[in-house]
């Protein structure tokens, strides 16, 4: 499931408009490629420059493809 905020009439830079989304997937290997074009597809739909978009696609990438660490209480 996903939910995106309505698209902004001017460039996001110059506008007051929320740009957010909520995707949400099992937690599950398999759900990482979508996860991750999802992020590209929106950022790039949301006019973010390319550099800042592969970052944070990488960022996106990194966090749901590595499984949380179990703490260890001593």
């Amino acid at each position: 499931m996903f939910v995106t905020d309505p698209a902004c009439s001017s460039p996001p830079l110059l506008s007051h408009c929320r740009q957010q989304a909520l995707l949400t997937l099992p937690a599950q290997a398999a759900h990482v490629s979508a996860a991750r074009h999802f992020a590209a597809d929106l950022l790039d739909c949301w006019h973010v420059p390319q550099g800042e978009r592969d970052s944070a696609v990488l960022i996106v990438d990194e966090l749901t493809a590595t499984p949380p660490s179990t703490a260890v209480s001593t």
